[in-house]
C-alpha cells in the first residue's frame, strides 16, 4: 500500500512539473518618427526563479533611450536589480538577485524600457530570447509573447525623376504621366505641386494617396516657341521623405513641311507636279531639287508660282537629271498664309508603265533672318500608263501554194493598262508581204487582235522576210518580226461523179489542177470489189489530146491508171477535167455513201520529177440517193410518181433505176413506191 501511494506522488509530480507555465511578454507600441514609446515587459511564473536574461535585437530605426530600464519593484522581491546594455542594435536587459531571493511566483509586469522611432514608416517586431533561471542555476523554460514597434508616417515615392518630351512640334499638347506612390502606413497629402515654367502643367495641384495605394499625375507640356527647354516640377507633402522634385526637358520645333503632289498620265503625255508647303515660320524662301528618274523629264519653262507666291519669282533649272526650284522674295516678303501650294511644274511621261518615284532633297524652308526652319519634307510618285506589246518574234506561212496569196494571223496582246495603237508595219519585202487591214490598229488594255498578213508568192521554195511592228509603246516602239515559209506548185486531183440513168454505171471524171508543167500521171483508184470498169471506159478529154491512158486491174476493185505522151508533152496547165473513167454497177446496188480512194498519186515533168502536192484523195459517192428517182436530188413524193409511171412502162426521163429500186430487188414495182413513201413519212 505504501508503494502504491509513492507511486502516484510521483506521477502527479511530474504532471505538475510539465503543466508549469513561464512566459515572458513585450507589449506592442506605435508612433511618428522621433516618437518616444516606453514598451512594457510582464512576467508570469509557476516556477521559482531568481534571475533572468532578455537579449533583443533592435531594427536600425528604433533606437534604445539610454536610462530608460525600470524595474517593477511590486513584481519582484527586495534585493532584485537591473542592468542593461544595448551595442549594435543588440539590447541586453538582466534582472538579478545578489542574495539570491527569487521572484515571486505569479503574473504582472516586470519592467520598461522606451525606444525612439526612425523615419522608416513600418512594423518592427520585437523579438526577444529569454534566459531564466532558479536558485541553483538551473534554466528554466520560458515562453516569449513578443510585440511589435511601429513608425507610423506617409512615405512618397515616384516612377520618374526625368521626363523627356524629345523633338515634338510647337502648338500642340503633349502629355506624360507620373505615378505617386504611398509606401508607407498613413494618408499622404500632397499640399501642392508646381512648375518652374509655364508650359508645363500639372493636372492636379493636391491630392490625397491611401496607404499602399498608387495614384497617376499629369503633366502637360504646351510649347510655343522653337528651342531647346528644361524646367522642373516640385511636390510638396506631409511624406516623411519630404518634397520630390522632378526634371522636365524638351527640344520643341516648329513645324515647316514641304510637300511634292502625286501625279498620273498616259506614256507620251505631260502632267503637272505640285509643291506644296505647311508652316507655322513665316517662311520668305523655298528651294528644293529632285533627282528625276528616267522616263519622266521636265518641260522647260513649266515652272509657274500660285497664289501664295503671289509676291515671289519662281524658276527651275535642270542640270544633268538634277531638277532644282526656287522661290524667293526681292524684298525679302513672307510667303502668304500657312499651308497651300506655292508652285507647281510640269514633267513630260517618256517612260514606261509604272510608278516614278518624285523626292525632294536639299529642301530649304528659309524665314527673314536666313535660318532653314525645314522640319519634315515628303515625295509623291508619278504613275505612267502606257501600253505593252506582246507578241511572237517570229509568223510562220507554212507551205503555200504558189498561185494564190497565203494569209498568215500575227497574234498581238496588250498586257498594259492603256489602248496599243499600232500605226505603222514596214516590210523588208514590199512587193510580197502586206498588212491587209487598215492601220492603225487599236488594241484595248488587256485584248488581244489578230492582224492579217498576206503574202504572194512568186517562185516555188522556202522565203524568209523580216516585218516590222510600230506602235505607241514607249518600251518597244517597234517590235521586229521575222516571216518564213514555203511555197509549193499545186498539183492535185479531184472527183466527181454520175451515175448513169438507168443506174447501172457510174462515171468518175478526174479534174487535173496544175501549175506545173506535167507530162505524165500514174494513181491507183480503189473503190467496191463488184464496181468493175475496163481500159476502153477510160477517156481523156482535151486537156490531154496529145495523151494516151491504160488502165491497168491490179487486184479487185483496184485499177491502176497510166496518163502518158510519146512526144512528151505537157498537159494544158490550168484546171479542168483530165479523165472520166465509168464502173459497171451490179444490179440492184446502192453506192450512195461508198467511197472511192486515189493514192499513190505521181505527177511527172519532163524532167521525171514527180511534183504531186498530194498523197491521197478520197472522194464519197453522196450525191446519189436513195429513192431519188428522177434525179433531182430530193425525195419527194414526185419519185414515187415516176416509180409508178416506169412500173406501168411509161416514159419517166432520167429516171433512176438504181436509186428507185429502195427494196433491192432488183425490179422497179410499186412496192418501191410505197417504199418511198414510207421514206419521206419516216424523215
Amino acid at each position: 500500500m505504501k508503494r502504491f501511494l509513492h507511486i502516484v506522488f510521483l506521477i502527479i509530480a511530474f504532471a505538475c512539473s510539465v503543466s508549469a507555465t513561464n512566459t515572458l511578454s513585450l507589449s506592442s507600441v506605435s508612433g511618428h518618427p522621433g516618437d518616444t514609446v516606453t514598451v512594457s515587459v510582464s512576467l508570469t511564473t509557476t516556477d521559482a526563479s531568481t534571475a533572468l536574461q532578455i537579449d533583443l535585437s533592435l531594427s536600425p530605426y528604433l533606437t534604445y533611450l539610454e536610462g530608460s530600464a525600470i524595474l517593477t519593484q511590486s513584481r519582484v522581491a527586495t534585493g532584485h536589480q537591473l542592468a542593461t546594455s544595448c551595442k549594435d542594435d543588440n539590447l541586453t536587459i538582466l534582472v538579478y538577485s545578489t542574495s539570491n531571493v527569487s521572484i515571486p511566483v505569479g503574473t504582472g509586469a516586470l519592467l520598461s524600457f522606451s525606444l525612439i522611432l526612425g523615419r522608416e514608416p513600418a512594423s518592427y517586431p520585437l523579438l526577444a530570447q529569454v534566459v531564466l533561471s532558479d536558485g541553483q542555476a538551473n534554466r528554466l523554460t520560458c515562453a516569449v509573447s513578443n510585440g511589435n514597434a511601429t513608425i507610423l508616417a506617409p512615405k512618397i515615392s515616384i516612377s520618374t525623376k526625368t521626363i523627356d518630351y524629345g523633338h515634338v512640334p510647337i502648338r500642340s499638347v503633349y502629355a506624360e504621366q507620373v505615378q505617386i506612390e504611398n509606401l508607407g502606413n498613413e494618408t499622404l497629402h500632397v499640399t501642392n505641386i508646381t512648375s518652374s515654367a509655364s508650359q508645363w502643367s500639372p493636372s492636379v495641384t493636391t491630392l490625397s494617396v491611401a496607404a499602399g495605394a498608387t495614384t497617376s499625375l499629369t503633366i502637360s507640356y504646351s510649347p510655343q516657341t522653337h528651342g531647346y527647354e528644361e524646367a522642373s516640377m516640385s511636390i510638396l507633402s506631409d511624406a516623411i521623405n519630404g518634397a520630390q522634385m522632378i526634371s522636365l526637358a524638351a527640344d520643341p520645333y516648329s513645324v515647316n513641311e514641304l510637300y511634292t503632289s502625286s501625279a498620273s498620265g498616259n506614256s507620251s503625255s505631260e502632267v503637272a507636279v505640285a509643291i506644296s508647303m505647311s508652316n507655322m515660320e513665316e517662311i520668305v524662301a523655298m528651294q528644293c531639287a529632285f533627282t528625276l528618274p528616267e522616263g519622266l523629264d521636265f518641260v522647260e519653262g513649266s515652272v509657274e508660282k500660285m497664289s501664295r507666291a503671289n509676291n515671289h519669282l519662281a524658276t527651275g533649272a535642270v542640270t544633268g537629271r538634277i531638277l532644282n526650284l526656287y522661290v524667293y522674295s526681292l524684298q525679302n516678303q513672307a510667303i502668304t498664309g500657312n499651308s497651300g501650294d506655292v508652285l507647281q511644274f510640269r514633267l513630260a511621261l517618256n517612260g514606261v508603265g509604272g510608278n516614278y518615284p518624285l523626292v525632294p532633297q536639299d529642301v530649304v524652308l528659309s524665314n527673314v533672318s536666313q535660318e532653314n526652319m525645314v522640319s519634315a519634307s515628303s515625295g509623291g510618285v508619278v504613275r505612267i500608263y502606257s501600253p505593252l506589246i506582246v507578241g511572237a518574234d517570229s509568223l510562220l506561212f507554212g507551205e503555200c501554194p504558189i498561185e494564190t496569196p497565203a494569209v498568215a494571223n500575227y497574234l498581238v496582246a496588250n498586257t498594259g493598262e492603256t489602248p496599243l495603237i499600232i500605226n505603222r508595219i514596214d516590210f523588208a519585202d514590199t512587193a510580197a508581204f502586206r498588212c491587209t487591214e487598215v492601220l492603225p490598229i487599236t488594241v484595248e488594255a488587256g485584248s488581244e487582235a489578230n492582224i492579217p498578213i498576206q503574202y504572194t508568192p512568186t517562185a516555188e521554195g522556202e522565203f524568209f522576210s523580216t516585218m516590222q511592228i510600230y506602235s505607241n509603246d514607249p518600251e518597244t516602239k517597234m517590235l521586229p518580226v521575222s516571216l518564213s515559209g514555203s511555197v509549193f506548185e499545186s498539183n492535185y486531183l479531184s472527183l466527181s461523179g454520175s451515175s448513169s440513168a438507168d443506174g447501172t454505171s457510174y462515171t468518175l471524171n478526174f479534174d487535173l489542177h496544175n501549175t506545173t508543167e506535167i507530162v505524165a500521171l500514174q494513181f491507183d483508184v480503189q473503190w467496191e470489189t463488184d464496181f468493175t470498169t475496163n481500159p476502153s471506159s477510160a477517156v481523156l478529154t482535151s486537156r490531154a489530146g496529145s495523151h494516151m491512158v491504160s488502165l491497168t486491174n491490179l487486184r479487185d476493185g483496184v485499177y491502176r491508171v497510166y496518163i502518158y505522151s510519146l512526144q512528151n508533152r505537157s498537159i494544158i496547165q490550168g484546171e479542168g477535167d483530165l479523165l472520166q473513167l465509168t464502173y459497171n454497177i451490179p444490179t440492184g446496188v446502192v453506192y450512195a455513201g461508198t467511197h472511192v480512194r486515189v493514192n499513190n498519186i505521181i505527177m511527172s515533168t519532163s524532167s521525171a520529177v514527180n511534183y504531186s502536192s498530194q498523197e491521197v484523195l478520197t472522194y464519197e459517192v453522196n450525191s446519189e440517193l436513195e429513192g431519188d428517182a428522177n434525179g433531182d436530188g430530193i425525195v419527194t413524193v414526185t419519185d414515187a410518181i415516176a416509180v409508178i409511171n416506169y412500173s406501168l412502162e411509161r416514159s419517166v426521163p432520167g429516171f433512176r433505176f438504181a436509186l428507185a429500186d429502195v427494196n433491192h430487188d432488183g425490179r422497179i414495182s410499186v412496192v418501191d413506191a410505197v417504199g418511198i413513201i414510207q421514206m419521206i413519212i419516216s424523215n
